[in-house]
């Protein structure tokens, strides 16, 4: 059986897993609630590029029926789209600015996971034992495999707590205490030295995707971004009155 085609996907497969790994390398925001989902899904693919390697060089042996050459050929195919989904996703975030970034880090995560988990569906169904691999190939894709499936990509505990206390301000809008005074300023500090980005840079953010003519927005995040928008103009009223 002539391997020249699977081998053309394979080739094809290190390509995209080195295009995501470049993309994390190139990532602008290192401080940022994203880099750290990007970098463990980096260093997941990163454990891959091995791997691929090995089979490459196995394949280009031959002696290879047509029945497992197909099938390494369709699990890399899958492989390949899903990499490249997760290079995009890293791209994404690159293009995001941190404060909108800062606020979809759920939504983020639950995505880098789904990738993750279509990665390690990709390499359970490689057929290894027809490509006469070794025990520790084996154990090292299973390995690879289960540590993408349980990946978590979690917000350290100092962004779950400021979003949580945010979340928290947004309820007590209507109250104009000193303290409810004291603690917004609180936060909006802290957001600009965790985003270091100016409360100045993120009131002209919002105006323009919080708006009624806001485009890439889902509505949940239109209206998360939209109070956020009125606790910070809220804020500025309370500091000029």
């Amino acid at each position: 059986m002539d391997p020249t085609a699977v081998i053309g996907v394979l080739i094809q497969a290190q390509k995209q897993a080195e295009e995501l790994l470049n993309a994390v390398r190139g990532a602008k925001h290192k401080k940022s609630v994203w880099y750290s989902f990007c970098k463990e899904l980096g260093d997941h693919v990163a454990a891959i590029v091995p791997l691929l390697d090995a089979v490459l060089e196995e394949v280009k042996g031959g002696g290879h029926s047509r029945a497992t050459t197909d099938a390494i050929e369709d699990a890399l195919n899958s492989l390949d789209a899903s990499v490249q989904e997760g290079t995009k996703l890293i791209l994404q975030c690159q293009d995001s600015s941190a404060f909108r970034l800062y606020f979809r880090g759920s939504e983020l995560r639950e995505k880098f996971r789904q990738v993750a988990e279509r990665i390690a569906r990709c390499l359970r169904v490689l057929p290894l034992a027809a490509l006469r691999s070794t025990i520790a190939t084996e154990k090292n894709v299973a390995d690879i495999s289960r540590q993408l499936e349980h990946a978590r990509f979690e917000l350290s505990e100092e962004d779950h707590a400021l979003l949580q206390a945010t979340n928290h301000a947004i309820g007590q809008q209507g109250q104009r205490s000193e303290a409810q005074h004291d603690n917004v300023m609180s936060l909006l500090q802290q957001f600009e030295k965790r985003l270091d980005m100016k409360v100045a840079d993120m009131r002209t953010e919002l105006r323009a995707n919080a708006g009624d003519d806001a485009v890439d927005l889902g509505a949940k995040e239109e209206k998360f971004m939209s109070q956020i928008a009125t606790l910070l103009q809220s804020d500025s009223a309370c500091s000029m009155g």
